[in-house]
């Protein structure tokens, strides 16, 4: 067996392993438990992240949603196949950031579509203003103590 080859290399670390006195526990990864809170933290963590990176396309896909936790499955729901799609791709490099983040690799995703998700986007200038008053009543007294349009 070569000294290269990856079974020579993983040979070589349980030989070193047992020369110390430490044993090597093969196929036992961390499976500690973790809230839902803790997975939201981490997923707006990794969304952080992203947007760091420049990856905000993305970023903004894993935004569209925050995770529910049942168990160890993250369940997540999209709007449209495309955005369910591009989370496929890359649910590898996100499960490998949660799992390590988390200290639990049983996590998995279960990605569904789902039309009713979809967010309602504010375009007309009524739209935005009735969208201010919602969040904060003290704009529509604003407006009629100025006497302004709306």
């Amino acid at each position: 067996m070569s000294g290269l080859s990856l079974q020579g290399i993983e040979a070589k670390k349980v030989h070193i392993a047992s020369i110390q006195g430490k044993q090597v526990v093969h196929d036992k990864l961390p499976e500690e438990d973790f809230t839902q809170e803790q997975l939201t933290n981490a997923w707006i963590k990794y969304v952080d992240h992203l947007t760091e990176r420049g990856q905000l396309i993305l970023a903004s896909i894993i935004n569209a949603d925050r995770p529910i936790l049942e168990g160890t499955t993250i369940k997540l729901r999209f709007p449209n196949q495309s955005m369910k799609e591009d989370l496929e791709k890359s649910q590898g490099q996100i499960l490998e950031y949660l799992k390590r983040e988390l200290n639990n690799y049983l996590i998995d995703f279960k990605i569904a579509v789902d039309k009713s998700v979809t967010k309602k986007y504010v375009y007309t200038d009524q739209d935005k203003f009735s969208k201010l008053v919602e969040k904060n009543p003290a704009v529509d007294l604003l407006r009629r103590t100025f006497d302004l349009d709306f």
